[in-house]
């Protein structure tokens, strides 16, 4: 029993030599070289000083400062349907992955059969002739079966499997980033909505203020029935405005619950829009971005899985090496099995070479090649949509800034223009048009800010997300 053991210990360690003596077929990968530019389009010049200091990640807490806003992305990455998914799908991923990994050790079992029978005389003819009729038998043994990874077919569905793995917790840290942007960039347009609302219920006021007084110069014979119906035309024109954002507002609240993860609901405010910092995002190096941008791993682990592809298919050209082997005892009766002549073994190592295949391992080998290709134009494609987004994002938000300051200086200028309308309308210098013009133009000016604060704010969370969320601890 002991000899058999010993020889099933050889067969073992003969068979870890060879796998260890064996090559690995197939390309090797190496990440793509590409013609990346020197600085990103619509950013300032970066000194060496300030390479070093936009290196560093900066986590989305120190970008998004509101208190509630933050609260509000918390809740979503613990909510959110989306991050559940792909939570699962990175599970599926490390299973196969540990499923590759198995692939490269032998199969061992145990197996223990015990046979009592009695053949009929009446049967067979030779039942008759041979005799013994009766009988039974046992049998004990451990079983090995074992591929041998001679040509890396294993261990290129390793490597795939696990560029899958990493590729699937990429797209789950893409899933992050979007979802963090979309909270901020709701939040903000609610935010802007409130500012609209509060100033169109302002010019509501003073418009209504100035349609009692156009009545009451109307009754006294000073203004005509003209004036005020313009006066009404301007309070109407508030009130739909009001109108407008009364249904924006609550419909902007149910999309934030949506990506919470909630039903429909109020939604708490923070900071007003105008109060609320704009944050200061450093952009780096653009050969950071490579590392930066989830969608990029990700497209780079799938080129990585394609590429190991072809080697797992390529190994089908080479001879299949295969080893079985059993080692045990074996007697006609049960007591007798752990006894010195019981014992058996056997090794039946196999080579299977493919002949004739009518083409079809050339045809997979196409095929994986050409999934490869697609996948490092997908990259290429990827990386060259990343660079965009970022210039834009970069001249959305300086733009969004100097608009932002023309907008104030605008709703100053028609904010004294319509005081002054109203003025000389008083003293009998003007007609109601020029007021009802001024009013308009000044109620316009107003909405044009809030919108641009926001779009401010917009241009930020857009860069934030081009860069992948670069500020992620």
């Amino acid at each position: 029993m002991r000899s058999q053991l010993r020889h099933f210990r050889l067969t073992v360690v003969l068979g870890a030599a060879s796998l260890l003596a064996g090559c690995t077929v197939g390309p090797n990968f190496h990440r793509p070289k590409l013609n990346l530019p020197d600085a990103y389009r619509g950013a300032p010049p970066l000194t060496n000083a300030s390479q070093a200091a936009s290196a560093p990640p900066r986590a989305w807490e120190r970008v998004f400062t509101d208190p509630t806003l933050q609260k509000l992305i918390r809740t979503a990455l613990a909510q959110n349907e989306n991050i559940a998914v792909a939570a699962h799908r990175i599970e599926q991923a490390r299973a196969s992955l540990h499923l590759a990994n198995q692939q490269i050790y032998p199969n061992l079992w145990g197996q223990v059969n015990f046979t009592d029978q009695r053949l009929s005389q009446e049967g067979l003819p030779g039942n008759k002739v041979n005799g013994n009729p009766e009988g039974s038998a046992a049998a004990g043994s451990v079983n090995m079966d074992w591929e041998i990874d001679f040509w890396g077919r294993y261990r290129r569905a390793r490597e795939a499997a696990r560029a899958s793995l990493l590729a699937t917790v990429a797209a789950q840290q893409a899933v992050r980033v979007t979802l963090i942007s979309e909270v901020a960039s709701a939040y903000y347009q609610l935010r802007a909505y409130d500012d609209e609302l509060e100033t169109t219920k302002q010019s509501l006021a003073l418009r209504q203020q100035s349609l009692k007084l156009t009545e009451a110069r109307e009754k006294g014979g000073v203004s005509s029935m003209l004036d005020v119906r313009q006066a009404q035309t301007l309070v109407n024109e508030t009130q739909q405005t009001m109108t407008n954002l009364q249904r924006h507002i609550p419909q902007t609240e149910n999309e934030l619950h949506v990506l919470l993860g909630e039903y429909p609901g109020p939604i708490p405010r923070g900071v007003p829009l105008n109060r609320d910092e704009v944050p200061a995002i450093p952009t780096g190096l653009p050969s950071q971005l490579l590392d930066r941008r989830p969608d990029i791993r990700e497209a780079e682990e799938t080129l990585r899985a394609a590429n190991a592809n072809i080697g797992v298919v390529r190994a089908d050209y080479f001879p299949n090496i295969g080893l079985t082997s059993a080692a045990g005892t074996e007697s006609s009766a049960f007591h007798n099995l752990l006894s010195g002549g019981a014992g058996a073994w056997i090794v039946e190592p196999a080579i299977n070479l493919p002949i004739f295949t009518a083409g079809r391992i050339h045809s997979r080998e196409q095929e994986a090649i050409a999934a490869e290709r697609a996948a490092l134009d997908s990259y290429r494609a990827v990386v060259q949509q990343a660079f965009r987004e970022v210039s834009d994002a970069l001249i959305a938000r300086q733009t969004a800034h100097q608009l932002r300051l023309e907008h104030q200086h605008r709703v100053r200028i028609t904010e004294d223009a319509a005081l002054l309308s109203r003025a000389r309308y008083k003293g009998g210098v003007s007609n109601y048009l020029e007021v009802l013009e001024t009013e308009r133009t000044s109620l316009g000016a107003k909405l044009n800010l809030a919108q641009a604060e926001y779009e401010e704010l917009e241009a930020s969370v857009r860069l934030y997300r081009a860069l992948g969320g670069g500020w992620q601890g």
